[in-house]
């Protein structure tokens, strides 16, 4: 819900993007594969919704395939991650980017005037349904919709212990589907058919997360609200109570757990749609 999410958004802070980049090692190749998938247009009118700091606006290229002719306007609900994408934008030359504090559900965008919606890892924040009507509302009749989302994916030996608490508070309060996350890719391909976008192509693309450092493990679970994404109906007080506990649990099993359990596989699916 809108609490919850602008819960999500406070939390993001400036060392969410070395944490980041210190796990995700392949991430600006990953954007910039992703970008050449999603073939912007040249010159065109560009929304990134989702836009954090700059992953695929300055990493993966996005502006420099608009071009400085083009409109990029970069939205994302957390100040703090906007924040840090003035000051990359300005250190990369692209005083023409426009950051903008906006949820990818109430995009400030007048009707039908947008070439290309694009975004990366940010739809299990929201409400999926809700931000598909608004990128077909505010894209041209052609226009495009962009998508690159982590798909539901099991959890590692570390991570099964670590969440154990997780999945104890899901049974109290009778809550089901405990330890998984993200969109499935059938509900993503429902809301995209509800919003009347017709899937053009996907793709689906491994990555991993390699050796996380404790820092790194407990930012992950705290900056990114793992613990409510999980217990995504649960009220505000168990969450906060089993965050408390996962990341203690965490602290005290992490020198007796291999490294290579600590790790953690992803699928990403990429997904370009077209408004008819």
């Amino acid at each position: 819900d809108a609490e919850k999410a602008a819960d999500y958004a406070t939390r993001f802070t400036p060392a969410f993007d070395a944490h980041f980049r210190a796990v995700f090692q392949r991430a600006v190749d990953q954007a910039k594969h992703f970008v050449a998938f999603a073939a912007p247009p040249r010159g065109g009118a560009v929304v990134e919704v989702g836009a954090g700091s700059g992953r695929i606006t300055i990493d993966g290229g996005l502006a420099e395939r608009i071009g400085a002719r083009g409109q990029l306007l970069m939205t994302d609900p957390s100040d703090t991650q906007l924040r840090v994408a003035r000051d990359r934008l300005v250190a990369a030359g692209l005083s023409w980017v426009k950051p903008l504090r906006a949820p990818a559900e109430a995009l400030p965008l007048a009707p039908a005037g947008v070439d290309l919606v694009i975004g990366a890892a940010f739809l299990h924040f929201t409400d999926p349904r809700q931000v598909l009507r608004e990128a077909a509302r505010v894209l041209r009749p052609g226009g495009r919709f962009a998508l690159a989302a982590p798909l539901m994916h099991g959890w590692p030996p570390f991570w099964q212990e670590a969440l154990a608490p997780v999945a104890t508070e899901a049974r109290r309060l009778g809550l089901a589907d405990t330890l998984r996350w993200g969109v499935p890719e059938s509900e993503i391909l429902a809301c995209a058919g509800a919003a009347g976008l017709l899937v053009a192509k996907t793709e689906h693309v491994a990555d991993s997360w390699d050796a996380p450092t404790p820092a790194v493990a407990q930012a992950f679970v705290h900056q990114t609200h793992l613990v409510a994404l999980l217990l995504r109906d649960a009220p505000a007080d168990p969450i906060a109570r089993t965050e408390q506990d996962v990341l203690a649990r965490m602290a005290e099993r992490w020198d007796t757990c291999a490294e290579t359990d600590r790790g953690m596989p992803f699928v990403y699916l990429h997904l370009v749609a077209r408004k008819p």
